[in-house]
């Protein structure tokens, strides 16, 4: 049977299920050519499927509810590919379902499943084809699921994947024909579970967690968990079918980031007023700093001159993309440092603080003038008076080799 035979088969399928879980037609399938709404996100620009296969076959419950208002944009872009609109494309959708399973497939290497070409042969569909009125999830049974099993089997002779991946623990039994154990505590600790095909035991079959968020809580709510069990597979199919594979790097950003806060601990500190004074005669040496502001899509770090007036750092700028995080984001970096020259000689200092913008010629605004010697007049004469930044700190981190000297650790903390 080719697959599209199996498309057709399918269409002439009755699914009459009434109850918790109803089904209805769903015209947007009914008029299409592939074997699920599913596979129009991947799966149906494989023209030479019977040919050539796919190399992973991905597995869902169902697909939903498809006329709910959340899923219209999702339906427009179906009809779109149907339709033959050059660039249509299912997603990337905003579903954080969607946008979390696009994360595991990274675990693949450079696989985008956000692209008409996602870098491996995928197909994507749902085990019960039927699509529901009213609630989106829920209430899902095996006696439902069955409805469709002898169409996933004619499927899978079709397109004779390399590996089925499945999404939650109902499908991934309904897919190896049995009940397992132990479900959720493998996958709490990084681990897939892994069956085969019966009517094909050289195909092999994981169950991971669903990507929404009930599938994220039974990990712990933590993706890098939910990634580890994709890594595995990832790695036992390029062990198998071969190809320029390397297991994802996956850093502790946690440890890495408490580092430092750790060995704080230990080390001996310097008085609050002493290492104020300190901080403050090294911001005095220097006048020039990196300022890092930061948008939610964009972090830009400006090197710039600064004022120290009162306790505060003070930047007069004509402009920029700076002024971008700052309209959205108040909370600034600043970094003043020295050349490297080794790691006995070692002299920095990081600012975490509020920044805040003075209105031109307002008190403050003309006390920084005065400060920094700038005629009045001659800003009045510009076509827009300068921009003036006012940064107040909330925290200092000091970098200093030479308090070993004195007895202290090299790294001091103060809070305003």
């Amino acid at each position: 049977m080719t697959y599209q035979e199996v498309v057709e088969k399918a269409k002439r399928q009755e699914r009459n299920v009434t109850g918790k879980v109803a089904f209805i037609p769903c015209d947007v399938w009914e008029n299409g050519n592939q074997i699920n709404l599913w596979t129009y996100w991947q799966g149906y620009q494989l023209n030479d499927i019977d040919e050539k296969g796919v190399d992973i076959l991905l597995v869902g419950q169902d697909w939903g509810a498809p006329y709910r208002d959340v899923n219209k944009a999702v339906l427009e872009s179906i009809n779109d590919i149907q339709n033959g609109v050059i660039g249509a494309f299912y997603g990337p959708t905003q579903s954080p379902t969607d946008k979390r399973l696009a994360k595991m497939f990274t675990a693949f290497g450079n696989v985008d499943i956000n692209s008409i070409n996602p870098g491996i042969r995928l197909f994507f569909t749902n085990y019960s084809l039927g699509y529901r009125s009213g609630s989106e999830t829920g209430d899902m049974t095996k006696t439902i699921m069955k409805l469709d099993s002898e169409l996933f089997d004619d499927l899978v002779a079709a397109i004779k994947p390399k590996i089925i991946i499945c999404l939650g623990m109902i499908t991934y039994e309904m897919v190896v024909g049995s009940c397992v154990k132990d479900f959720s505590k493998k996958l709490q600790a990084g681990e897939p579970c892994k069956g085969f095909y019966p009517k094909n035991n050289s195909i092999p079959v994981y169950g991971v967690a669903h990507p929404g968020s009930r599938g994220l809580q039974n990990v712990g709510g933590d993706e890098a968990i939910m990634k580890k069990a994709w890594i595995k597979i990832a790695t036992e199919y390029y062990e198998k079918f071969g190809g320029d594979f390397s297991p994802e790097y996956q850093p502790d950003f946690d440890a890495a980031s408490s580092h430092w806060i750790n060995r704080d601990r230990n080390s001996v500190h310097m008085g609050p007023v002493a290492l104020k004074e300190k901080i403050e005669a090294f911001i005095g040496a220097h006048n020039t700093c990196a300022l890092a502001t930061a948008s939610a899509d964009m972090v830009r770090n400006t090197p710039i001159e600064y004022n120290y007036v009162d306790s505060c750092f003070y930047f007069f700028s004509e402009g920029g993309l700076k002024f971008k995080g700052l309209k959205v984001n108040k909370n600034v970096g600043i970094a003043i440092f020295e050349p490297y020259g080794g790691f006995g000689q070692l002299k920095s200092l990081q600012v975490q603080g509020v920044a805040s913008m003075v209105e031109p010629f307002s008190e403050e605004y003309l006390k920084l003038m005065e400060h920094k010697k700038i005629p009045v007049e001659a800003m009045k004469k510009l076509p827009q008076a300068m921009n003036l930044i006012k940064v107040v700190p909330s925290s200092y981190d000091y970098l200093d080799s030479d308090l070993k000297k004195d007895g202290f650790g090299s790294r001091q903390h103060l809070d305003v």
